[in-house]
């Protein structure tokens, strides 16, 4: 029994893991759809 709560205990671990390298991503693709709007903005501006 005390195997089986380990390997649960485990996979909750790797999930909040996952998680939260999904969110970091999600930030990161966030911030990168925000500097691809301002850098075209600026080549409207020079064009």
């Amino acid at each position: 029994m005390m195997a089986q709560e380990s390997v649960q205990q485990q996979s909750i671990t790797q999930v909040q893991l996952l998680a939260a390298l999904a969110q970091q991503l999600a930030e990161q693709e966030q911030h990168l759809l925000q500097q691809q709007q301002q850098q075209t903005k600026i080549l409207h501006r020079l064009a």
